[in-house]
């Protein structure tokens, strides 16, 4: 089981990076394009006269700004991700399977997985250990 947490593990890794160029691309495409976006919805604000439609222009404007936030706030997470993944295969840390548990909630459902059957493994192996314990002293 351990052995299938490493392999899902990696995968959560490589996945998390190709997800970190991804979320940087976007983030740089929507900034080269904000100028540009803005000016259109300033244009666009100024030749409507709905108070309505200018409130939603401004809603857009609002949401791209925060996309392109988020995408770069997401790319950061997606390589901070990837690093605590492959840093800790060989990690025989309670706590660190729980801590790869609870960012996986957030970042990626398959390192979730990976980092469970870590936890089980590990569980498996401090109980063997007990048993193992207990037989010698008898």
């Amino acid at each position: 089981m351990r052995k299938a947490s490493k392999i899902v593990s990696i995968v959560a890794a490589i996945l998390a990076f190709i997800a970190c160029i991804e979320y940087l691309l976007m983030g740089v495409i929507l900034l080269v394009c904000y100028n540009q976006f803005r000016e259109l919805l300033q244009t666009l604000a100024e030749e409507m006269p709905s108070r309505l439609l200018q409130e939603l222009l401004l809603y857009f404007y609002r949401m791209y700004r925060t996309t392109m936030i988020t995408s770069f706030i997401y790319a950061f997470l997606c390589v901070f991700y990837g690093i605590i993944l492959l840093t800790t295969l060989n990690s025989n840390s309670k706590g660190m399977y729980i801590f790869k548990i609870v960012f996986g909630v957030f970042m990626s459902r398959i390192g979730l997985v990976g980092a469970i059957l870590g936890l089980v493994a590990h569980e498996r192996e401090a109980a063997r250990k007990v048993k193992e314990v207990e037989v010698i002293e008898k």
